[in-house]
């Protein structure tokens, strides 16, 4: 028995309730499909702009952290003469470095990006940038 004899032992109301279920299920398919490829696309954005704005916002502290390392070292030179004003910028000079190690490590966390090399051939810079003891400098 072939489709169309089979489709002519039907009425019509039954055959068109069918071509609407058919088209209604076609329909679904295809919006379903859409809204899962749209919610990928969502969510593999967020996850985009979730790291970059953590990088950005933990990059803008690393500069703040280099700052006022480079306060403290400038403030040091300034007072060389009074050695309680140095030990005070030198304390200063060290938190900042504790910062901006820290930082640093964060940043090199998770997956490698091409801000980690730079990181790399930063932190042999900050360990040979000044003495450990304050009273060398003078």
């Amino acid at each position: 028995m072939n489709l169309q004899t089979a489709m002519r032992q039907f009425s019509i109301k039954t055959r068109m309730r069918g071509a609407i279920a058919v088209v209604l299920l076609l329909l679904t398919l295809v919006g379903g499909t859409g809204l899962y490829g749209m919610l990928t696309i969502k969510q593999l954005g967020d996850e985009f702009i979730h790291h970059s704005l953590e990088e950005t916002e933990t990059f803008g502290k690393l500069q703040s952290a280099l700052g006022a390392m480079r306060r403290a070292s400038l403030h040091m030179l300034l007072v060389a003469g009074q050695a309680d004003q140095v030990e005070a910028a030198y304390q200063k000079w060290q938190e900042a470095l504790g910062k901006v190690r820290s930082l640093s490590a964060h940043m090199t966390e998770g997956e490698a990006d091409e801000d980690n090399a730079v990181l790399a051939r930063m932190a042999p810079d900050l360990e040979s940038s000044w003495p450990a003891d304050p009273e060398s400098q003078k």
